[in-house]
């Protein structure tokens, strides 16, 4: 994935954390997840990831793709059920009509991906927000982490390497 985005030009400063309310888009939305999120007052927030098209649905593990990494680390820091990306939609009630609504709101090109997450707004924020940190870490290499093992014999993201922050580093 580093070695695609390096030679597609991406760097980080390419990757801005504009983070976008696309609520509107979603008013008449037939996807569960987003009625339930409208619906409970929440919000759907999105944002571009410029030069990544096609990559948050490659494998890098059995059954686990980057966007399922990206996820992760929204889930964890944004506490949010998960994402949408524009590498797995239209689906989940989200229509092609509304992909190239929003696509024309975040003035994406071909080449660009879309992450979408719905839940209040500063949740969705702080998961967006994470979804570009882990966006710049994709440019420089694998990150270092605590990752957690799965019973298939692969491991997801559990939580940033220890710190001079943290109070037991070593028992991590």
């Amino acid at each position: 994935i580093r070695d695609t985005l390096r030679n597609r030009g991406i760097t980080a400063e390419k990757i801005k954390d504009k983070i976008t309310d696309v609520s509107a888009v979603f008013a008449k939305s037939e996807s569960k997840v987003i009625k339930k999120a409208l619906k409970s007052g929440g919000t759907v927030y999105a944002v571009k990831l410029p030069g990544f098209a096609g990559l948050l649905g490659i494998e890098v593990q059995p059954e686990r793709r980057f966007g399922t990494e990206i996820s992760d680390y929204a889930k964890f820091w944004g506490q949010v059920g998960g994402i949408f990306h524009t590498d797995e939609l239209p689906k989940y009630g989200i229509s092609d009509t509304d992909v190239s609504e929003i696509r024309d709101i975040l003035d994406t090109k071909e080449e660009d991906a879309v992450v979408l997450v719905a839940s209040s707004k500063n949740r969705c924020k702080d998961a967006l927000d994470a979804v570009v940190n882990r966006s710049h870490e994709a440019i420089r290499g694998v990150p270092a982490e605590t990752r957690m093992p799965l019973p298939e014999g692969t491991s997801k993201f559990a939580r940033p390497r220890p710190g001079s922050s943290r109070m037991y580093p070593e028992t991590d």
